[in-house]
């Protein structure tokens, strides 16, 4: 009889341990317990939704105006990325890319606007499904809360139609970056 409860207490402690490791490590992700920590744990435990596209949508860089806002909650404290998927080759070996558009990144929080800023200049990046230009980063929680719903609103300030008509049809996405 002795056994038997012996067991199910080391199982009780195993259980309960496996708990608490995981609600520490989600903790840590999101900047909520020991910050310092979050680029070893997201290196040595990484949730495999970790670096997963937050949110998508289509973009249209040749009209002045053009606006897509994006329904975002991050779940993970660090950088974030602002990108545009393109479907045509993106140039190989340019560092940065000098695009003729420009455009104005606003977070919205509570319909209230708490970080608004200029986007010029892209770094093309490739992966192997997809490809495109990263317009910009951000850090969670600085300039955007972890875990509460805000809209994430790109305005095309100055079109490029050349640059659209090059790399058509383009997608607007934000995504979590490496830490480095």
């Amino acid at each position: 009889m002795s056994v038997s409860i012996g067991v199910w207490s080391v199982l009780a402690v195993l259980v309960l341990g496996g708990i608490a490791a995981w609600v520490a490590r989600m903790l840590v992700l999101q900047g909520k317990l020991l910050p310092s920590l979050r680029t070893l744990v997201a290196t040595l435990a990484r949730p495999s939704d970790y670096f997963a596209t937050l949110q998508r949508s289509n973009f249209d860089l040749s009209c002045n105006g053009f606006r897509a806002v994006m329904k975002v909650r991050h779940k993970y404290a660090g950088k974030h990325m602002i990108e545009i998927s393109v479907s045509q080759p993106v140039p190989n070996g340019v560092v940065s890319y000098e695009a003729g558009f420009a455009l104005l990144l606003e977070f919205l929080v509570d319909g209230r606007t708490t970080v608004s800023r200029r986007l010029q200049g892209v770094q093309p990046w490739w992966s192997h499904s997809e490809k495109g230009f990263t317009l910009g980063t951000y850090t969670v929680p600085d300039e955007a809360p972890v875990g509460k719903d805000i809209e994430l609103v790109v305005t095309v300030e100055k079109a490029d139609p050349e640059f659209e008509r090059r790399y058509a049809p383009i997608t607007l996405l934000t995504r979590k970056a490496s830490e480095k």
